[in-house]
């Protein structure tokens, strides 16, 4: 009762203060309250960046148990595609969650690559130094090692569009045939889009397939898709480059 009656006194003061007064008396309590909402949401995430700290720390940990295979892995990928000696380097990134606080160490690897140019291996910070060619395959090769080491003794899926525009006829063929390679180890599945192109990368990965099976593990959009204007005009010069593809 207490507390009531002095409430009823402090509004019954509020009412008999000047216009402006009582203007000014609204506006400090209305500041009142959004300081303390602030500060009950500043307590809120200084104890959700506490959490995220624990779970990105148990990650760093959980991850760098497995960072070694990721770099055997790799490296083993990336030289079958590049030729180019590469190695990945395990460097947590440290950075801030959004745009202020304490910063995290965040799970990271960083690349180390020969050139033409370099005596040995040195640190690549960027994609942009690495041609266009390079950046796909390096990020290629670190998804099939990182499915290699998630997946253990199971198999895996990686589905991609077919990377061989960027590519030499030399290195199309390699590639076609490392992706072949992971395709075969542990029943992979691998799924490869391409449209019908003169690339030994398609080609080797179709020899790759025993001949009997080929029609089953093909989808073939000549047949199934509806054909477009160029598709139907020149019919028999895509009846003629498929067939040398596939058989």
């Amino acid at each position: 009762m207490a507390i009531t009656d002095r409430s009823r006194t402090i509004d019954a003061l509020v009412a008999k203060l000047p216009p402006k007064e009582a203007i000014l008396h609204g506006k400090l309590s209305e500041l009142a309250g959004w300081k303390a909402r602030e500060d009950a949401s500043r307590t809120e995430v200084a104890n959700l960046r506490a959490a995220f700290k624990n779970f990105v720390d148990d990650k760093n940990l959980e991850i760098q148990k497995f960072a070694d295979r990721v770099k055997r892995s790799f490296h083993s990928y990336a030289k079958g595609f590049l030729v180019e000696d590469c190695s990945l380097v395990w460097q947590p990134r440290r950075d801030t969650l959004g745009q202020m606080g304490e910063k995290f160490d965040f799970p990271a690897f960083e690349l180390n690559m020969g050139g033409a140019g370099f005596i040995e291996p040195v640190r690549r910070s960027g994609p942009d130094q690495v041609s266009e060619s390079q950046r796909e395959f390096i990020d290629l090769a670190f998804r099939m090692a990182l499915i290699d080491v998630a997946t253990g003794t199971q198999s895996g899926s990686l589905v991609i569009d077919a990377p061989e525009s960027s590519l030499d006829m030399v290195f199309a063929k390699r590639a076609g045939g490392v992706l072949a390679e992971f395709a075969g180890a542990r029943d992979n599945r691998l799924v490869v889009t391409s449209n019908l192109v003169a690339s030994d990368l398609v080609s080797e990965l179709v020899y790759s397939i025993p001949r009997k099976e080929r029609s089953a593990r093909v989808v073939d959009l000549f047949e199934i898709a509806e054909k477009t204007a160029a598709v139907r005009d020149f019919w028999d010069e895509y009846k003629r480059a498929r067939k040398k593809l596939l058989t």
